[in-house]
């Protein structure tokens, strides 16, 4: 960032202005006139001490909370985060100071007026956003117009040099503006693609891109090559006794092309030696911006990652750690009875906070600590998931926080729900699809719903499934189970799956095979003790919660899969059980119908009857006329890929960053 020492001056001039004119101003709102500025002793106390303690520990906070650290992005997102920081800090700071003044000194010189004291606060935050954000839009009026920046070249292969480009147009804040682009490869020069972007120069070594550097006046060159490549390049620098331009390189770029650079240094040089040219490195070579770095993304709605049970759990999970893999800074919001792992997990991070756990106010009481701890943190995007946190989507929104919200389903359809939680859902439903930036579907049945009953449209992008490994029989024989002696259900034990429905069925059959039932409680603990009372006595297996390797073998080894919920999305389960090649019955819901295509049996939903002679249906058929998924099987796992759900994600997710 060019003059940067002018800018810092402009922020803190502003910031010791706007304080104290509202402190002055709102002590003449209070009082008529200021005269209580002055430290004559009046029943309300002098303020002068008041500002000077203001204004000292504001420029602590903002400097702690980096909010002088330049350069930096005068966004929405980041001035709202940095300076709720700076305010909470300051109440604290603050109210610790004059607690302790007025037990040292004089209880009456520092009692303030509660007017002035919080409208102090409130002001403040405002003022202080604004003028940032008046900072940000004059950088980037500047920017545009190539003034108060710096004349700086792109060295590289063309297609990487372009990427780092549109980087440094995109943080106009780092105040680097690209004139020229020094190729190291030939091929672009046969391409229009580039020819219209910047005046591009062949430049194979440093000392040519040095010496053309100094002729166009350029004062920086960036490295966009890859690590070894850069490393090269680098290690040059190390012989160049003097350089009349500076080079710089991405922060990730630096850090991936670190190792090679200490494993070059370490062949010809001491262990003291190599640290001592690596220092001497890091001296001539900026590598502490990022042009290139992804965007923050955070997940809130969920449970929590690693995924033991539940659909939205599985899909944060799968979706996350490829996000990460990409590049992508991403961290889950997760409830520490579900999710035990700290940290880390596959790249993500994890944030764990308290919930109240009962039936009704886990979701949102997490969902509301998670939103209000979102406000401190410069996310760029906002994922919820699922009707009820979608309550909370507004708030983020109103920070500046790009917002998503994925609908896995009719949520207040679920038996489950009394009266006013019904409603709630139904709420959140509405706010779903009106208060976020976006809205995902999993299915063609949800997204045609939204379009019908609210008239707005919605990014169709389904749950995905991994391409199936099968296992062999272990953990079954611990059962009593063989392969192929089973009929097999998964997912959570509450009403709308259709359990009873299931088991009432299972009992009216004629058949040798067991029933097992994979899944457990999700406060439903009444429900789950009717579906033991129905299954007493019959050849029916409660496993448990299993996920893994131990859900793959239970897939694997299945004679039949069976879905009877009444209400869906689009459930992971059934589209696991097709990938691992198993016959599959279910319900005729519109979500079972839009993955089946007509491939599968199906029974009407809720129906006892209907899912009895299915199931007899199913299991007298011959070998050679019974139905089965491997039909089915390419093109779900074609159709339903992760890897297609993460890019139509990331897609809508670099749309959204676009838009202004």
């Amino acid at each position: 960032m060019k003059h940067r020492w002018v800018w810092l001056l402009l922020i803190v001039g502003g910031d010791v202005g706007l304080i104290t004119g509202i402190h002055l101003l709102l002590l003449w709102l209070r009082y008529g006139m200021i005269a209580h500025w002055f430290p004559a002793s009046t029943a309300s106390g002098s303020y002068t001490l008041w500002l000077i303690l203001t204004l000292l520990v504001a420029g602590v906070m903002l400097t702690i909370a980096g909010a002088y650290r330049l350069p930096q992005p005068f966004s929405r997102v980041s001035v709202s985060a940095r300076l709720l920081r700076v305010i909470v800090g300051h109440i604290f700071m603050i109210t610790l100071l004059v607690y302790l003044l007025k037990l040292r000194i004089n209880p009456t010189a520092f009692s303030y007026s509660r007017f002035v004291v919080g409208g102090g606060w409130l002001f403040m935050f405002f003022a202080l956003a604004l003028w940032r954000l008046a900072i940000g839009r004059l950088q980037r009026a500047l920017f545009r117009r190539g003034w108060a920046t710096r004349r700086v070249a792109v060295m590289g292969p063309a297609a990487q040099a372009q990427l780092l480009i549109d980087g440094l147009q995109r943080r106009y804040w780092l105040g680097d503006q690209a004139v020229g682009l020094f190729v190291t490869d030939s091929e672009p020069f046969a391409n229009t693609q580039f020819a219209a972007a910047l005046p591009m120069f062949q430049c194979a070594t440093l000392q040519e891109a040095t010496d053309l550097a100094a002729k166009l006046k350029i004062e920086r060159i960036w490295l966009a090559m890859l690590p070894d490549e850069a490393a090269e390049q680098l290690l040059q620098l190390l012989d160049a006794p003097s350089l009349p331009v500076t080079w710089a390189i991405d922060s990730s770029g630096f850090e991936r092309c670190l190792p090679l650079l200490i494993d070059k240094l370490a062949i010809d040089n001491s262990t003291e030696q190599a640290e001592a040219l690596m220092t001497q490195l890091l001296k001539r070579v900026s590598h502490e911006q990022e042009p290139l770095a992804f965007p923050r993304i955070a997940f809130v709605g969920l449970r929590g990652i690693p995924a033991s049970y539940g659909g939205i759990e599985r899909y944060v999970e799968e979706l996350s750690v490829r996000l990460a893999r990409l590049g992508y800074r991403v961290a889950v919001y997760c409830r520490p009875h579900y999710s035990q792992q700290r940290g880390q997990y596959k790249g993500v991070t994890l944030r764990h906070l308290p919930c109240l756990n009962t039936k009704h106010l886990e979701t949102i009481s997490h969902t509301a600590l998670a939103t209000l701890h979102l406000l401190f943190m410069e996310d760029d995007i906002v994922h919820y998931q699922a009707l009820g946190p979608s309550l909370l989507v507004w708030l983020p929104r109103l920070c500046g926080h790009k917002t998503v919200v994925t609908v896995q389903g009719a949520d207040w359809q679920r038996a489950k729900w009394g009266p006013v939680a019904k409603t709630v859902l139904k709420t959140g439903e509405w706010a779903a699809v009106h208060l976020p930036h976006q809205t995902i579907a999993v299915s063609c049945a949800l997204q045609q719903y939204y379009r019908q009953q609210y008239q707005r449209q919605v990014v169709y992008i389904p749950n995905g499934v991994n391409r199936a490994v099968p296992q062999p029989p272990h953990y079954i024989r611990t059962l009593g189970l063989k392969t192929g002696n089973y009929i097999l259900t998964v997912g959570r034990l509450t009403p709308e799956k259709g359990y009873h429905t299931l088991i009432q069925a299972y009992r009216r059959i004629n058949t040798d095979k067991m029933l097992v039932i994979a899944g457990g409680s999700s406060h439903t603990a009444a429900y789950v003790d009717q579906l033991h009372r129905l299954a007493h006595g019959a050849s029916i297996i409660f496993t448990g919660y299993v996920y893994k390797q131990t859900l793959a073998e239970l897939y694997s080894n299945a004679y039949l899969f069976v879905s009877a919920s009444e209400v869906e999305g689009l459930p992971l389960t059934l589209l696991e059980a097709l990938s691992f090649g198993v016959k599959v019955l279910a319900s005729d819901i519109p979500a079972h119908q839009e993955v089946l295509s007509g491939h599968q049996h199906t029974f009407r939903a809720g129906s006892q009857q209907s899912l009895t002679m299915a199931l007899q249906l199913m299991l007298n058929a011959s070998k050679a006329n019974r139905v089965t998924a491997a039909e089915l099987h390419p093109c779900i796992v074609d159709r339903y890929s992760w890897k297609r759900v993460t890019e139509d994600t990331e897609r809508l997710y670099q749309t959204l960053l676009a838009s202004h």
